[in-house]
């Protein structure tokens, strides 16, 4: 597990074999690249690697570009039951962990 509050630093993590990620919990707000340059990047090298967008403004304003992307949706970091209960959501749609 590892975490970074810049976009570059989590496109290079992702792509380091043994610190890729199952979940990636990605901030639309990352220093450097925006979240969905961040997911888009990772896509281009790993479409496996399931992505959960996280903000704490508005979801409707990233809405589109989550989904355009590449991440498998997207939720408030401001209610923690709603983030946990996203992660599940996320984890459950993957056939590899259930």
């Amino acid at each position: 597990m590892w975490s970074t509050t810049e976009g570059l630093r989590a496109i290079k993590s992702c792509k380091e074999h043994e610190l890729k990620p199952d979940l990636l919990l990605l901030d639309m707000s990352s220093e450097g690249i925006q979240g969905p340059s961040v997911c888009r990047s990772i896509r281009r090298f790993d479409g496996r690697i399931m992505i959960l967008a996280m903000t704490s403004f508005s979801i409707n304003y990233y809405t589109s570009a989550v989904k355009l992307s590449g991440a498998q949706g997207i939720v408030s970091k401001n209610d923690e039951d709603d983030l946990l209960k996203a992660i599940c959501r996320v984890l459950l749609s993957n056939p590899s962990h259930q």
